[in-house]
């Protein structure tokens, strides 16, 4: 079983759990379970728990999203989650060892930043970088698809809706 791939997981986000393309990706990587989504967002863990897929219901999803979910079915492929230590390789050339400034060499500036976290909005992505405070190093890395709520809560303008 080869390792999953970071860039691929990101280019599945907003497909459905039974999209067959997504579905046998996922099954070639050793995730044989399917979310339901019954009672909101469902997360699968993959790779000893360094790896988190997020899905949410169709009924949700449409209610804050920005744009239309790609595949057929209930359960939408909204973010995925990699921490320090998977053996997934992080899109966009991105590594647990960056900085600030590294990041935003590839991510451009940060739209929010705390003391815990830097968010960016890169490719109609919201990426999330967990930083690690006493180490002042990045933990794990969230990539999730642009809502409604992103859009207000970080005063993005309306064209990053648009791409």
């Amino acid at each position: 079983m080869m390792n999953m791939h970071g860039d691929k997981l990101v280019d599945f986000l907003g497909f459905t759990s039974i999209h067959p393309e997504f579905a046998d990706y996922l099954f070639q990587h050793g995730i044989k379970k399917r979310p339901k989504c019954d009672e909101g967002d469902e997360r699968l863990k993959a790779y000893d728990k360094t790896v988190s897929l997020t899905f949410s219901g169709r009924d949700s999803y449409e209610d804050c999203a920005v744009f239309p979910a790609k595949s057929e079915g209930w359960c939408i492929f909204v973010s995925v989650e990699i921490i320090k230590g998977s053996v997934v390789q992080l899109p966009f050339n991105l590594s647990f060892d960056m900085d600030k400034t590294k990041l935003s060499s590839i991510l451009g500036s940060p739209i929010k930043e705390a003391e815990n976290c830097w968010k960016f909005l890169y490719n109609n992505l919201i990426i999330i970088s967990f930083i690690d405070v006493k180490k002042k190093s990045v933990d794990a890395f969230r990539f999730q698809l642009l809502d409604t709520y992103d859009i207000k809560n970080y005063k993005l303008p309306i064209q990053s809706q648009l791409k």
